[in-house]
């Protein structure tokens, strides 16, 4: 049963960062000088540039990031984390390494709270978008550090 919940779990997400990173991001970004969205900088990004953002995406992106993009990555956490906690405990992990999915699902639902906000308001206030902009970088390192881990163990289990 573990290995059925691995492979839909890990299908799903990645139809889901498929959809996201190659129909919708593109989409969203697409008048906004390079600017990439707030999800999209893993390693977070200044105040000035969220406003900027905000400043230069149309009324159609903005939508399409409110109501289609956001929605979807509300559910992705769900799929993911269930994706990584099933794999951790397959390969016999920590009780520590399998909090960070955990960890990973808290940093991405904040900086999604964040983006609802800014993207609502059209205004990225400096304390707030420094906050969505840790979360994002938290929710990057946390995931590198799942996916380094999830490489690493099973390498190892192959051995």
């Amino acid at each position: 049963m573990r290995k059925i919940i691995i492979w839909i779990t890990g299908a799903l997400t990645l139809v889901i960062t498929g959809v996201m990173d190659f129909v919708y991001f593109p989409r969203i970004e697409k008048n906004t000088d390079g600017i990439k969205a707030f999800d999209m900088n893993s390693f977070g990004y200044p105040p000035e540039q969220a406003q900027r953002f905000l400043d230069l995406i149309d009324e159609d992106a903005r939508q399409l990031y409110l109501k289609k993009q956001l929605p979807l990555d509300s559910i992705y956490p769900f799929i993911y984390t269930t994706f990584f906690s099933t794999a951790l405990t397959a390969l016999n992990s920590s009780k520590a390494t399998k909090a960070l999915p955990g960890i990973l699902f808290t940093f991405d639902y904040l900086e999604n709270m964040c983006s609802i906000k800014m993207l609502k308001d059209k205004k990225a206030p400096t304390k707030l978008a420094r906050f969505a902009s840790t979360m994002t970088l938290c929710k990057s390192l946390t995931m590198y550090t799942i996916f380094g881990i999830l490489g690493f163990k099973f390498y190892k289990s192959k051995k």
